[in-house]
């Protein structure tokens, strides 16, 4: 992505765009080598770095520039962040290392850095992985658009951007949002925002939706909690926010702020709180607490993490339930329409002409993954209501909430159980649905009399939340829960199949005697 190369005898900067010569030429990209980048030092002189030229390196063409020594910013931090967790382990002076107080003095040169560009009006990217941090506090902040093409090549703008850059927010909003993301960063030793989903990223910024800070450590300086929380703030609860429909943070660059909201002033209040490069320690932020503030501090954490996780699914189900009845009203008209068209349709169901007697067998187990409730009532005897009629109804009813729930959440929530199986049966937030390990013993193989007899084992596999109840077993309240989804769960069954000829040339089951748990039937 973005390393170092000689050229002429020389070591230069170099930035690989992923992109060859030909896709390069295409791209006229060679007019990014007249864009600037920006060297800052610690008092606030700025000088411009120019990219020199272009070069093909390994198949890719990269531009190259005069040499800089430093560090990204984002790889600074990430050899930091193995001192603190969200657990409460961190929880007093002397147990960060000196890592920790390198990661810091690069934030406060960064954060001094970027106020003083975006006070001069120049345009420059608030992504950490796009900052070289040099060991006396001088940064150089790369070409945005070079250095974004070098990113985009490596597919790393989530790690290197996104996570850390409000999609909204500019001037030092933007600066005092991305540096309190840091500094969390820092004292946690993970990011506040965790998705990897850029929607939900985005979504969770602007709702405020991670730990708090004081709740990931215990007996951080009262102030520092202060002025990340007020950073990290819900934009909604900010005056003045800006609207939701300016570019993507993959885009996102900071011009000189003309809005003087909440907390417009947040990034200077964050560079004159942390002090000059080298003034404090990283672990004089904590202080010392007892075993009994630590746990009353876990409590909470925990009390925390319990509701926020309902809450936040509730408030984002309402603010879209006007629009989801309307989707889920669609949708069972939709199913209603095909209801209307199965009836109608009759005669182009599917069939079993031409089926052998174990493949009927089989095809009808195979139609419970596939929530084909058609090819089931196409594998028995149609004239025997009673037939089936518990599988199949059971089916049809998941493939109408699947329909639904496709509609609902635009993507397909139901996975084989074989395939699941298969995959070592993983935890899931999937529905796990079908059978598994199905094996046939034929009874009877004389089909001379127009009838034969199969064994079928298996398990069937059905959502947790299927599972009945055991004697004296309490409802659960599904407010008091966690979330979490229940475990599929598997019933061994072992039924008894005859099949029989009919005159349209097609073997159908006409009759199953079953053996396992009669409760779902």
């Amino acid at each position: 992505m973005i390393s170092t190369l000689e050229i002429d005898g020389r070591l230069r900067l170099f930035f690989d765009t992923g992109l060859g010569a030909q896709a390069f030429a295409q791209a006229k990209l060679s007019y990014f080598v007249m864009e600037h980048g920006f060297i800052v030092s610690r008092d606030g002189e700025m000088s411009v770095w120019q990219a020199e030229g272009a070069v093909e390196r390994n198949g890719t063409i990269g531009l190259w520039g005069p040499a800089f020594e430093g560090r990204p910013l984002d790889v600074i931090l990430e050899a930091a962040a193995s001192g603190g967790d969200a657990n409460g382990a961190v929880s007093g002076a002397g147990v960060f290392d000196a890592a920790k107080d390198v990661a810091l003095d690069a934030l406060r040169a960064w954060i001094a850095a970027c106020i003083s560009l975006s006070y001069r009006g120049v345009t420059f990217s608030l992504a950490p992985a796009l900052a070289l941090v040099a060991s006396d506090g001088t940064l150089l902040f790369y070409p945005p658009t070079t250095a974004r093409r070098s990113l985009e090549a490596e597919n790393c703008w989530i790690s290197g951007g996104e996570r850390w850059i409000h999609p909204d927010l500019r001037g030092e909003e933007a600066i005092a949002f991305t540096a309190s993301a840091l500094l969390y960063q820092l004292f946690v030793g993970m990011p506040p925002f965790l998705n990897t989903d850029l929607e939900v990223l985005h979504q969770d910024m602007r709702e405020g939706v991670y730990l708090p800070i004081h709740l990931a450590v215990s007996g951080l300086n009262a102030e520092l909690v202060a002025l990340v929380k007020s950073a990290l703030m819900p934009t909604k609860d900010a005056q003045g926010a800006v609207p939701h429909s300016l570019p993507r943070a993959v885009q996102h660059t900071v011009q000189p702020s003309v809005q003087h909201t909440q907390r417009a002033k947040l990034a200077t209040q964050l560079r004159d709180f942390l002090g000059d490069f080298g003034s404090k320690k990283a672990d004089l932020y904590i202080q010392i607490c007892t075993e009994e503030e630590r746990t009353r501090i876990g409590l909470e954490r925990e009390k925390f993490l319990k509701k926020s996780g309902l809450t936040v699914k509730t408030k984002r189900f309402v603010a879209r339930n006007t629009s989801i009845l309307a989707v889920c009203l669609a949708a069972l008209i939709s199913v209603g329409l095909i209801v209307r068209s199965t009836i109608e349709s009759r005669a182009s169901l599917p069939t079993t002409r031409g089926m052998a007697t174990a493949e009927v067998v089989e095809t009808y187990y195979g139609a419970f993954a596939t929530l084909d409730h058609q090819l089931m009532e196409a594998c028995v005897q149609k004239n025997t209501s009673k037939i089936g009629k518990g599988d199949i109804e059971m089916v049809t009813n998941l493939f109408v909430l699947n329909r639904v729930q496709q509609a609902y959440e635009y993507v397909d929530m139901m996975v084989s159980a074989q395939e699941w199986v298969d995959a070592g049966s993983p935890p899931t937030d999937l529905t796990v649905f079908g059978v598994s390990g199905l094996q046939l013993e034929v009874l009877d193989s004389d089909e001379s009399d127009g009838e034969t007899t199969f064994r079928a084992s298996y398990t069937l596999w059905l959502p947790g939340s299927y599972r009945p109840l055991e004697e004296g077993e309490e409802t659960p309240d599904p407010f008091a829960s966690d979330g979490a989804v229940p475990p599929p769960w598997g019933v061994s069954y072992t039924d008894t199949l005859r099949l029989s000829w009919y005159k349209d040339a097609a073997w159908r089951i006409t009759d199953i005697t079953r053996e396992g748990d009669a409760r779902l039937y």
